[in-house]
């Protein structure tokens, strides 16, 4: 071989895997034989588990070299350092040949974001987020955003070390989209969190004049779309 240990340890902490089995810590054990080049998917051959990047070069081999490599896979959170890893292990002693790895579990490789001026209705001082996500391949980005979401959502619900507050149920009746009301008007009622027939309905026709950005024109045309709906305002 043309590189040392510490080389090839530096390449295989470079794998990018992804499990196809729970039943983890697991332990392979790999044999190499008339190859000149060892690169990722040569570590794990079955279906158990799928290399994310497959050709990545790990050691070049000289014609007629045979290699046998035993390598323990796990599953974890964020980055691990060596010392931890042989810690955590069930033998607290490492072999002889042994060397601990660290490990990076997050398949997020780069995250960037910029915000721009966005409109609704007739507000011009809303901001949108652009989110750009990378991964390893081991999940969707809008996967990642979804879940990162969830876990703040934990953490958010412990404020004040009370319970979580429930969900408000979802808005009942139809979109005043689907009911074809005035892309203009909707987006400054769905600002106003007004999105659905009822929603409308329920509000007196003062709450409507109070809207930001429905004015007495736009207000006439929504009072005509309601009677033709066959919708009424809420009385005060």
């Amino acid at each position: 071989m043309t590189e040392d240990v510490t080389d090839i340890a530096l390449n295989l902490k470079q794998v990018e895997l992804k499990s196809n089995i729970s039943e983890l810590p697991k332990t392979f054990l790999v044999n190499i034989a008339e190859k000149t080049e060892l690169v990722a998917e040569d570590l794990f051959p079955g279906p158990e588990i799928k290399v994310l990047n497959p050709r990545l070069h790990i050691a070049s081999l000289a014609a007629g070299t045979k290699l046998q490599i035993e390598l323990t896979v796990n599953r974890g959170f964020g980055y691990v350092s060596e010392d931890r890893i042989t810690a955590e292990s069930e033998e607290k002693e490492k072999k002889i040949g042994t060397i601990q790895l660290a490990a990076a579990f997050s398949p997020v490789t780069r995250v960037a974001y910029h915000t721009e001026t966005a409109r609704v209705g007739q507000r011009v001082d809303y901001e949108r987020l652009i989110l750009e996500i990378w991964t390893t391949g081991a999940i969707e980005p809008k996967q990642t955003v979804i879940i990162a979401r969830d876990i703040l959502k934990q953490h958010l619900d412990q404020v004040g070390g009370g319970p979580a507050r429930a969900e408000a149920p979802a808005a009942a009746g139809v979109s005043l989209e689907k009911l074809g009301l005035a892309t203009r008007i909707r987006n400054v009622l769905k600002a106003a969190g007004i999105e659905t027939d009822q929603a409308l309905a329920g509000r007196t026709e003062a709450e409507l004049e109070a809207v930001e950005g429905l004015g007495e024109k736009s207000l006439e045309e929504l009072k005509k779309f309601m009677a033709k709906k066959k919708l009424k305002l809420k009385e005060a």
